[in-house]
């Protein structure tokens, strides 16, 4: 896949989700569509790449704006899972 479009990062000009995490303590996901659950132990975030789902232990959405959603607490696993 191109890194590049027109000397612009890939992920600013196609709406594909962005995740960063920090240890096992914190996830940023930017170019998200919405939640569609939040628990303890699952968030699942809908994606144009498909349904983002986080797995963890006390997991909270710290933060959330239109352009990112922070979430926190011990994260175990983040796998996408397609919508069916």
């Amino acid at each position: 896949m191109m890194e590049h479009i027109l000397g612009i990062p890939t992920e600013q000009v196609l709406p594909l989700p962005s995740v960063r995490m920090v240890g096992d303590r914190k996830v940023e996901i930017c170019n998200y569509k919405g939640l569609l659950h939040v628990g303890e132990t699952k968030i699942r975030i809908a994606t144009c790449a498909g349904d983002l789902v986080l797995e963890g232990v006390r997991l909270d959405v710290a933060h959330i704006a239109k352009e990112y959603l922070t979430v926190r607490g011990r994260i175990q696993r983040i796998y996408y899972e397609e919508r069916v």
